[in-house]
């Protein structure tokens, strides 16, 4: 085959194994590398789009409804989750726990859900859906310990192209059309 400025791959990963799939990835990209060729591809593996593609096209019911580099349409269609798990007193009431928790956040912050935790009744998970979770944690951990919280745990899981799928189509990529 010669080295055309266009190739378009359809799902060329579908069915491979893991080691399958990366070798096929680590030669399309040598190819892209050495070629210069521009590769359209579709997949439904989206974690795949956000590692190799500098623009993603999210088509729904043959409408595109999105078209921005993967950190865009994380970034605007899908948020990052903050989640602390903080001390609390057993003999605090959770409602006055949970205004006291909100209240010392920065108000520009997220959503805030505050919970028990499932396991534990001296415990209190602060939940944050936000933009830029990586650039605001610090900020969510250092409110928290100024209003006397204590801190057991904190996690921030980011914004994937999966979420920012199901955001802007509300299905599941497997969901069958009634």
């Amino acid at each position: 085959m010669n080295h055309p400025p266009l190739l378009f791959l359809d799902e060329p990963s579908t069915g491979l194994d893991p080691h399958s799939r990366a070798n096929l990835w680590e030669h399309i990209s040598a190819l892209r590398e050495r070629t210069g060729m521009t590769i359209v591809l579709t997949t439904h593996y989206l974690e795949e789009a956000d590692k190799m593609a500098e623009r993603v096209v999210v088509i729904d019911h043959g409408r595109i409804v999105a078209d921005a580099p993967p950190a865009d349409l994380e970034r605007d269609y899908a948020d990052d989750v903050i989640t602390a798990s903080v001390a609390i007193a057993r003999s605090d009431s959770f409602a006055a726990v949970s205004d006291r928790i909100r209240k010392c956040l920065p108000p520009d912050v997220g959503v805030v859900e505050v919970t028990h935790a499932a396991d534990r009744a001296d415990t209190a998970t602060v939940t944050i859906a936000t933009t830029y979770g990586a650039e605001r944690l610090p900020a969510v951990l250092e409110a928290l310990r100024l209003a006397g919280w204590t801190v057991q745990s904190a996690s921030l899981t980011q914004a994937s192209l999966d979420d920012v799928f199901l955001n802007l189509t509300g299905r599941s990529l497997r969901e069958e059309v009634a």
